[in-house]
């Protein structure tokens, strides 16, 4: 029913940093980083400077749909906060894309020597991070658009010869086709009678050997998940040609899932089972049919 598909990202070192959704056997490459020379503050010890790349992902604030899937682009001043690796140390840094360096760059910076990790979309909010430990705080929202899918980073050690990590996807999308002569508004992904019901809500993300490790669900009642995937509010229409909607979930298995359309009044299909895994697109291979 369900066809699976790697989250793949395409960097490069032109000024913008782009990546693509592309049909491929899961696997996390390392990609190779540039090793110059960071910036470092002319009075401090600090690294105002940094790169990051996106392994096995996708991400960002600007996104059209290609042959091959979802393209996506670092947008110039796209934030990203980096935290320390350590326990309960909740200071951020932010850091912001530079379009003409393809660099994140800091009027704060980091400490020579030091470790850290980088996230990029939903927080939580408050002194949630490094609680009792090294952990990210994210959340994925009820409605989350793919630009803002939340990301973490491995630990990295800041260093003057060039500091640099990699952002891990901490969620999987499901892609939906339809088709049909009505319209969509308001799509429900509604889980509640899975055995694992929850696909969205606040969860940590722990690491393992500085690398991104469990990723923990809160208990949140998060069993729906609504995709408005509109412009304005205004209806997609349909046609006989297919159609697809793109709906992030937390990793999991969810079962006897039905989907809506207007906010849970029109039942479009019941009795869906679909793994979500991080980092890959899970397409249902047949259309689903409105009229």
């Amino acid at each position: 029913i369900w066809q699976s598909m790697v989250i793949t990202i395409k960097t490069s070192r032109t000024m913008k940093k782009i990546m693509f959704f592309m049909v491929a056997a899961l696997a996390w490459v390392v990609t190779a980083c540039s090793k110059d020379e960071a910036v470092i503050s002319n009075n401090e010890n600090l690294i105002k400077e940094i790169s990051l790349s996106i392994e096995g992902s996708n991400t960002r604030m600007a996104y059209e749909a290609t042959a091959a899937g979802l393209k996506f682009s670092w947008v110039d001043g796209e934030p990203v906060y980096v935290f320390p690796a350590e326990a309960d140390n909740h200071t951020e840094v932010l850091f912001t894309y530079d379009s003409s360096t393809g660099k994140f760059t800091s009027g704060t910076g980091l400490e020579v020597g030091k470790k850290y990790y980088a996230i990029r979309g939903n927080s939580q909010t408050g002194n949630k991070y490094n609680v009792g430990g090294v952990s990210a705080a994210l959340t994925l929202s009820a409605v989350e658009p793919l630009t803002n899918l939340p990301m973490v980073s491995d630990i990295f050690t800041a260093t003057a010869d060039g500091t640099f990590s990699t952002l891990h996807h901490t969620c999987g999308v499901v892609e939906i086709p339809f088709t049909g002569s009505g319209t969509l508004s308001e799509v429900l992904f509604n889980a509640y009678n899975s055995t694992e019901p929850y696909v969205r809500g606040n969860f940590t993300v722990s690491f393992t050997d500085d690398k991104v490790g469990t990723i923990t669900k809160g208990n949140m009642n998060g069993y729906r998940y609504i995709n408005e995937y509109t412009t304005n509010y205004t209806p997609l229409t349909l046609t006989s040609t297919p159609q697809s909607l793109f709906i992030p979930l937390l990793p999991g298995t969810y079962n006897n899932v039905i989907i809506y359309n207007n906010d849970g009044v029109d039942k479009l299909a019941e009795g869906l089972s679909v793994t979500v895994e991080r980092g890959k697109v899970h397409k249902k291979t047949t259309a689903i049919n409105v009229e």
